[in-house]
Order: structure tokens, then C-alpha cells, then sequence
């Protein structure tokens, strides 16, 4: 059960720096249109 939590945490994380990675990346390359990974972010 713990190898299962620690592969949650660890995609979670995971996930986390991909949307700061992909908002900073747009914001640096003055991108303005919409993306595909735009579309992924649910909230």
C-alpha cells in the first residue's frame, strides 16, 4: 500500500511542476493563443 501512495505523491508532484513549467514557459515566450496542454488543467 505504501509503494502505491509514494507513486501518487510522486506523480502529483509530477504533475505540479509540468503546469508551472508549461505557465511559465508561455508566459516567457509571449504565447497568447490556446494550446492543447491549455485544455488539460480542468479548474
Amino acid at each position: 500500500m505504501k509503494k502505491y501512495i509514494n507513486r501518487s505523491i510522486f506523480y502529483a508532484l509530477l504533475a505540479m511542476a509540468g503546469g508551472v513549467f508549461y505557465r511559465e514557459f508561455t508566459k516567457i515566450m509571449s504565447f497568447i493563443g490556446t494550446t492543447a496542454l491549455g485544455k488539460v488543467q480542468v479548474h
